[in-house]
């Protein structure tokens, strides 16, 4: 099967920062549609298994030889992670769908400061910037805390 060419990639990453900037103009963002997934389905199936991906690709890890130092290396590694935070930036807007946004007030602000950051973990992931990559997974780690203080979906028993 022949990979994808580059080109597409950066056309969808291109899209979804325009997005970004019309949002961030706007004044707030269009909600002119309705949630297809529960909001426990876009956490658990698109969200989680993103941010999961990237916090795990970078840091520093204990082992038997000494301390590992993670961080994405290759072109495709740099792409894939790259590629979750795009989503990530898109699962912001997701968030703030009618049938989804519990409020227009902390709700709002806090998918927004997840896309945010997850804006910040993909420019630094474009620029292979190791550090950058690092600072930003943090930013988007507490971008998703200030939600889960409030907003936590509790596991069904």
């Amino acid at each position: 099967m022949p990979k994808p060419k580059r080109n597409a990639a950066r056309f969808v990453v291109q899209i979804a920062g325009r997005r970004i900037i019309r949002m961030s103009t706007s004044g707030s963002a269009r909600r002119d549609s309705t949630a297809t997934l529960t909001t426990k389905q876009l956490m658990t199936w698109i969200i989680d298994p993103n941010a999961t991906a990237i916090w795990g690709s970078v840091g520093s890890v204990a082992t038997d030889k000494g301390t590992e130092e993670r961080h994405p290396q290759t072109d495709e590694e740099w792409g894939r992670f790259r590629n979750s935070a795009a989503t990530l930036v898109e699962s912001g807007n997701l968030l703030m769908l009618d049938g989804r946004a519990v409020d227009q007030d902390q709700w709002m602000a806090t998918a927004k400061g997840m896309s945010d950051a997850a804006a910040q973990v993909l420019e630094a992931a474009e620029a292979k910037d190791v550090e950058a990559y690092f600072d930003a997974g943090g930013a988007l780690y507490e971008a998703c805390t200030a939600c889960h203080s409030k907003y936590l979906i509790v596991p069904a028993k």
